[in-house]
């Protein structure tokens, strides 16, 4: 019988608020009230606060993110679905983390982060992009995994 360890005091419990993944292409309405430019390879995600809620906007025309789903595609619904499912994961923590730093970056430096709005902006979205790639790599191989596991291999084709 295991016991379970005792807590210990001073420890920060996380927390973490409530978040959705949305899909945004450039069709969509969205895609402008974003601000997103045209390049669609330069813009994988952003997040908005909304309501309390941790709102993770993603393209779904970023090359990393189609180029692998379409292989999916070929495959079977259900390896494209998980595909996706897994790359908005990747995307969700990434963004709570990056939010999460944010804000300890604004709580100890806000003249800075004012002044440095545009750079800012610039620097997240190059982070978003390759976070995303790496979100498509991730996701790619985890799907890729259990596609091959003797376990769960055969309903994910189907």
């Amino acid at each position: 019988m295991h016991k379970v360890p005792p807590v210990h005091p001073g420890r920060q419990q996380l927390s973490l608020p409530p978040f959705e993944p949305r899909p945004v292409s450039p069709d969509d309405e969205q895609w402008a009230t974003l601000g997103w430019p045209d390049d669609v390879a330069s813009i994988a995600s952003s997040a908005v606060m909304e309501n309390g809620t941790l709102v993770i906007y993603y393209s779904t025309v970023y090359p990393k993110y189609t180029s692998q789903l379409a292989q999916y595609e070929q495959r079977g619904p259900g390896l494209a679905s998980s595909f996706t499912n897994r790359y908005e994961i990747w995307l969700v923590a990434h963004s709570l983390l990056y939010c999460r730093d944010q804000e300890e970056a604004a709580a100890q430096h806000p003249v800075v982060e004012e002044a440095n709005g545009d750079a800012a902006e610039e620097r997240e979205r190059q982070e978003r992009s390759r976070m995303a790639t790496l979100a498509a790599l991730f996701a790619a191989r985890e799907v890729d995994l259990a596609a091959t596991s003797p376990c769960d291999g055969e309903s994910q084709d189907a």
